[in-house]
């Protein structure tokens, strides 16, 4: 499995979006995003390198609770259409 490589500062910007949990909310709605990142090979191995990423927004989702969800057909579209377009992989992370 190739590893995957974020820099520090969009790690923390996607921990925030899917890491909802507090004292208030203990079971939270889950949360979606998609990480665009390109192949690398080096001599570490094979790693995809992240570029950017899209968080999913509520209206992007026919369904989401704490239990699961379920993501609209155009929204996911929309991920792959960009990815062949530049060119890159699509990671999707709940």
């Amino acid at each position: 499995m190739p590893d995957i490589v974020i820099a520090a500062h969009v790690w923390d910007e996607l921990y925030r979006h899917l890491i909802r949990v507090s004292p208030d909310t203990p079971s939270p709605d889950e949360e979606f995003a998609y990480l665009f990142a390109s192949h690398n090979v080096s001599p570490l191995g094979h790693r995809f390198v992240v570029h950017d990423m899209h968080f999913a927004e509520r209206t992007d989702f026919d369904k989401q609770s704490a239990g699961g969800l379920l993501l609209k057909g155009s929204y996911m579209t929309q991920g792959i259409q960009r990815c062949g377009r530049e060119v890159w992989s699509l990671l999707g992370v709940l």
